[in-house]
């Protein structure tokens, strides 16, 4: 609905146009490993769909989002449709993801609501250029804020076949030279190197996928340029470190010789595009790049969310360093390109870890609030920087998460499937519906399941009557192998050749066939230690370096000083043990979110809040917190505000003028007040049980009454140190300190939780 499939004649005239996309008619010199469907051949079903129709209806609304009702200096922001772009002027990056999200999204819904919005949106810088080459200011528009919305025009296009889209970024970067990514914008009088440096490189993207698409050889051409020695985008500096081989050698990445110190956003943006590249030049060392950064990514980085560690900046594995809400979307795309590109299942695994994990742990039920940080482990009182940014507020500042999160997941939805050899591939497990034609055929199968909450996927095909390959990826994480049967029968699918991690059905599939195949979800519990990534001190500045001036996360640990969570790099001590609890791509956490049955009410503090919808929003810049802690001190039966422990800041509650209340309760979740953290764990999934309900309930929210619940074995123990550092040793307890502990997954306990765990002495 809303979707018009033509074929597009290129600038250049038509090439080998895809078979999966017929928009796409200038192929890469080396061949994806994936071909990429048009959007809009992938829908969402199930319990993905009630979430995606969440993020619809909230941060991606466009009636009802940020970027719908908050006016900044009595503007409306809307858009790049003669409005202000920027909720917070950070940039103009947050509404160009906004943009980009909501067309994603509009594409994988067939919703011709949100098309029609950002058409507005489109049709208004195509008739006005100077709203691509320019912000509202005047000044040079950063290349990184034109490569954001540039996904969003491909992403319409390709969904739309609207012509106009690639004849004008053809024109747009018609005289633009690899000097034009040096660094057109200053801060201070200094080049800001990151933003107008390495993020410009991401303009690869929009020059690559714009020739793809029929835009001119030329395109293609400055793209490959801007990676090359003649740049001085900080870019090529960062392809050369990659292959230095300091990405493989621990003692090179300790010394803080490689790129990992980059912002986190940086560095997910940047490294993927050789690896781009690599399609369009066939030199093996793009590729090689791209692969040693997601290798070191893993190795340093990884969080057991599943995203890596960036409170700005990339700062190792541990409890008290957290990451960006928009690293957990720039990692889902970034992730999706290299499994296109490369076909290792390897993608495929971090791609479905991050999504079941990081992304539900950014965002409230509703999908209208998100936090700017999470962390592996957050209770009330945990050191923090600003602790407003570890709060599922409406909208943050910088305002660029945001826009961000709306793109989390039509991104993972339309990646879930993938061409591959005349046929299909599903990539990612999970209720959908895959519809194109194949050699003239409709094909069209369904995928019902609730996993990652149930182990049985079930295809069926509806419309079929051709021969061709059915690839099925296989989780890293399976310890045994995937049953699979064929209208009943036990078939054993053949490796494939040419693809990490999928096998591959081969045979006539007709109307009716069915599918089923059997993932075991086994309880993994894994001990580990902590891991420093080479940083010390304060932030990077050495030339060349991705790392910049990103100035609102830069706030280092002051020798001695206490660790502050979203504070800049801390000092990470490694090799502290802990344990994690994984079934499936999964991770599981003890929650200390309390739930408040009936809403609670206090007159004084909403005259400092702003309310859109019987929304509560984030207070007023420079009111008075204390104002309204005193209101509620005065009275006992208040709830609407508590003291922090530590810093003695006062934090918003829950439902505070009984308006929506389920609404206002996830914008601001509470940790119950009788919510403790101090438990070691035993490690051991043999001690360890599961229980599950006969049925993911719907509309599906992430509930804290989730559908898989683990219980394990734990220890009472003094946690003087709190949950953000770890002891320094196993924990050895009595007898009478034992006691059983119910984990659910880590998404759906929200903000307040413990994942990492203190090791218990067996």
């Amino acid at each position: 609905r809303g979707l018009v499939v033509v074929v597009a004649m290129g600038l250049c005239g038509t090439s080998q146009a895809s078979e999966y996309d017929p928009r796409r008619v200038n192929p890469p010199v080396v061949p994806f490993a994936f071909e990429p469907l048009q959007w809009g051949a992938v829908t969402p079903g199930g319990w993905i769909r009630d979430w995606a129709m969440a993020a619809r209806n909230g941060a991606g609304s466009p009636t009802r989002s940020p970027f719908a009702t908050v006016k900044v200096k009595g503007e409306s922001v809307n858009g790049w449709k003669g409005g202000r772009p920027s909720l917070g002027g950070f940039w103009d990056e947050d509404s160009a993801y906004f943009i980009d999200g909501m067309t994603r999204l509009g594409l994988v819904l067939h919703d011709d609501e949100l098309i029609a919005r950002v058409k507005e949106d489109f049709d208004f810088v195509l008739a006005h250029p100077y709203q691509f080459h320019n912000t509202f200011k005047g000044d040079a528009i950063e290349g990184w804020v034109r490569s954001i919305y540039s996904r969003g025009m491909l992403a319409y296009y390709d969904g739309t076949g609207d012509k106009r889209i690639i004849e004008f970024l053809a024109t747009a970067y018609s005289n633009y030279t690899a000097a034009d990514s040096t660094c057109p914008v200053f801060v201070d009088g200094e080049c800001d190197q990151e933003h107008q440096g390495s993020r410009s490189l991401t303009q690869m993207e929009a020059l690559l996928e714009g020739h793809a698409y029929g835009g001119p050889a030329a395109m293609k051409d400055l793209a490959l340029a801007l990676m090359g020695p003649g740049s001085t985008n900080g870019g090529y500096n960062f392809l050369q470190t990659l292959l230095s081989g300091c990405a493989t050698n621990k003692t090179a990445v300790e010394a803080g010789e490689c790129e990992q110190h980059a912002h986190g956003v940086t560095f997910n943006e940047v490294a993927k595009l050789f690896a781009m590249g690599y399609s369009w030049s066939n030199n093996a060392s793009h590729r090689t790049a791209s692969a040693n950064a997601y290798a070191m990514v893993e190795a340093y980085d990884m969080q057991p969310y599943g995203v890596n560690s960036a409170d700005e900046d990339m700062n190792g594995i541990s409890p008290n360093v957290a990451t960006e809400t928009c690293d957990v979307s720039d990692f889902i795309y970034s992730n999706s390109w290299m499994l296109r590109i490369l076909g290792d299942g390897a993608y495929g695994d971090a791609l479905e870890r991050a999504f079941h994990n990081a992304a539900p742990g950014a965002v409230n039920r509703s999908f209208d609030g998100h936090v700017y940080f999470q962390a592996p482990n957050y209770a009330m009182g945990t050191p923090a920087r600003d602790p407003e940014k570890f709060i599922e507020e409406y909208y943050h500042l910088p305002p660029c998460c945001t826009g961000n999160q709306v793109r989390m997941l039509p991104n993972y939805i339309h990646h879930s499937w993938f061409g591959a050899d005349g046929g299909l591939a599903c990539t990612m497990y999970g209720p959908s519906m895959v519809n194109v034609s194949l050699s003239g055929t409709r094909i069209v199968i369904v995928s019902e399941t609730d996993y990652p909450f149930d182990s049985t996927v079930t295809f069926t095909v509806k419309s079929g009557g051709l021969t061709f390959p059915l690839l099925l990826r296989v989780p890293g994480w399976l310890e045994s192998h995937l049953n699979v049967t064929v209208n009943g029968e036990v078939v054993q699918p053949t490796v494939d050749p040419r693809r990490s991690a999928f096998v591959r059905l081969a045979r006539l599939w007709s109307a009716g066939d069915v599918v089923v195949v059997t993932l075991p979800l086994e309880i993994r519990a894994t001990r580990s230690v902590t891991i420093n990534n080479g940083w010390v001190g304060n932030r990077s500045t050495s030339a060349g370096k991705v790392s910049g001036a990103h100035t609102h996360g830069a706030q280092s640990r002051k020798v001695g000083g206490p660790p502050l969570l979203g504070g800049g790099h801390q000092n990470v001590t490694a090799d502290l043990p802990y344990c994690i609890v994984e079934r499936g791509p999964l991770l599981f956490a003890l929650p200390l979110e309390g739930v408040v049955d009936e809403p609670t009410t206090c007159g004084a503090p909403l005259s400092n809040r702003d309310k859109s919808g019987g929304r509560m929003l984030r207070l007023i810049p420079n009111t008075s917190r204390e104002t309204c802690c005193a209101a509620c001190s005065a009275d006992p039966a208040c709830t609407a505000w508590v003291r922090q422990p530590s810093t003695g800041d006062c934090w918003p509650c829950r439902d505070t003028d009984g308006t929506e209340p389920a609404t206002d309760r996830e914008i601001f979740p509470m940790p119950s007040r009788s919510a403790t953290f101090g438990f070691a764990v035993l490690c051991d999934a043999a001690k360890m049980s599961v229980s599950t309900a006969s049925a993911v309930a719907q509309p599906f929210d992430w509930p804290l009454d989730a559908p898989v619940k683990i219980e394990v074995t734990a220890a009472r123990f003094n946690w003087t140190s709190g949950p953000w550092l770890l002891p320094d040793a196993p924990v050895v307890a009595t007898e009478k300190e034992m006691v059983n502990l119910t984990l659910i997954p880590y998404g759906c306990a929200k903000v307040y939780h413990i994942s990492m765990f203190p090791v218990l002495h067996t």
